[in-house]
């Protein structure tokens, strides 16, 4: 079933709106990006050349880039998939062995 609930939005407006009610980051070539992928939020071409979005199509893509609801930084870690908890691990490294080399310097 086609989605047609609430305001249609060109690209700058869905991407106020994501900011606005969700308080996560987008911008227009959030959606760009996204839109190429195929990760974005589902959109409706205009003369072929714009997209413009639902509002339940904009709702539904912000609520699946939440994570779980959590209590504590560590629960939160506890949900992570394996592979983006160790990329996370290893940029905390980094950023420490980067700061102990300053100091030593």
């Amino acid at each position: 079933m086609e989605s047609n609930t609430g305001a249609l939005r060109n690209s700058a407006d869905a991407a106020a709106y994501i900011r606005d009610k969700y308080a996560q980051p987008c911008s227009v070539n959030l959606l760009d990006k996204a839109a190429v992928a195929g990760t974005g939020p589902k959109f409706r071409k205009v003369s072929g050349r714009f997209r413009i979005y639902a509002e339940a199509d904009l709702n539904e893509w912000a609520l699946s880039r939440l994570g779980p609801l959590v209590r504590s930084t560590s629960e939160a870690d506890s949900q992570l998939e394996p592979k983006r908890l160790e990329a996370l691990h290893a940029h905390h490294r980094k950023g420490k062995s980067s700061a102990s080399d300053a100091e030593a310097a």
